[in-house]
Order: C-alpha cells, then structure tokens, then sequence
C-alpha cells in the first residue's frame, strides 16, 4: 500500500478491474493487490517470469498510516515456502480477516454448526486451499467493532470457547 510508506494515492493511478492479472500479463500495470499463494496470481508470475511481493514497512508511523487506510486489516510478516512464489524473503503483508455474511434470521443452529466446523477443523481448511492459510481457530472472535455486528450463535459459540473478544 502506497500509504504505508508515506507516498500520497495521487502517486499512482488507480485502476480496478476483475482483469488485472490480464493486465499485468500484458504488461498494461505493474503493480497489484492480491493474497499470496492464490492460483490465480502463480498464474500470472508464471505468466510473467515471476512475481514479487512488496514489504509494507512496519514502524508505527507507518502501521498508523496503513490502518487508517484499510481499517479491519492487521499485518503481519510472511516467510518465504512451499506454495509462496513471490515470497523471496520474509515480507511484511496487510491481511484482511474473513467475513461470513449471513442474513440475521438464519437459525441459530446454522450458525453454530458453521463457526464450530471452522473451530474444529482448522488443520483441514489450511489444506483447503491457500485463501484458508492464516486461518487461526483462537482468533475467529476477534471483535471488529460495531459495525460488524456477530450472529448471537457465533457469539455464544465465541464465549463458549473462551475466545471472544467482543463486548
């Protein structure tokens, strides 16, 4: 993010598009956001000759600036592995947690069966695929304000648990 290393947006020209990996194949952008490890951006490195992941910086200034840019996100340092093409060396990442929208009348049974396969099973969605790579089972009741209102189940589930954070 241009943001967290001090640089204004009006730097860049802002472009979104459900082609971008079209468009950094042809050459038309050179720069993107994309979640590490997907098929979708080994493709386009494949395409391209490799990819690389640029290190947001991390000191306070900076993690400042970046949170105010994408609140809800936290960063993180990811190593380079098996999966991560374009991860050379270790790299500092904005990660957005997960969303399950669900209408507020869905039956509290629904909701509960749904947050504790999540809960029980977390080595399974890690070999899901790589969207489920930082899922952490400990961190599903994160609280992440009031405008983000949990289904009463997923929050008895939560306390249950001992893991909500909310209030």
């Amino acid at each position: 993010m241009a943001g967290s290393s001090g640089r204004t947006y009006s730097l860049y020209r802002r472009r979104r598009s459900r082609r971008t990996g079209e468009a950094i194949s042809q050459g038309r952008i050179d720069v993107a956001i994309g979640a590490a490890g997907t098929g979708a951006l080994n493709q386009v490195g494949a395409a391209v000759g490799g990819i690389e992941y640029l290190d947001l910086a991390t000191d306070e200034a900076a993690r400042k600036r970046t949170l105010a840019s994408a609140p809800k996100t936290t960063l993180a340092t990811v190593q380079p592995g098996p999966g991560l093409p374009g991860v050379v060396r270790p790299v500092n990442m904005i990660f957005v947690d997960y969303v399950l929208w669900a209408h507020k009348g869905v039956a509290d049974a629904a909701v509960e069966r749904v947050v504790r396969a999540m809960y029980e099973n977390e080595a399974a969605l890690h070999e899901a695929g790589p969207i489920w790579r930082s899922h952490r089972s400990a961190t599903m009741g994160r609280w992440q304000g009031e405008d983000m209102p949990y289904h009463p189940a997923a929050i008895r589930f939560f306390r249950e648990k001992g893991i909500w954070q909310g209030k």
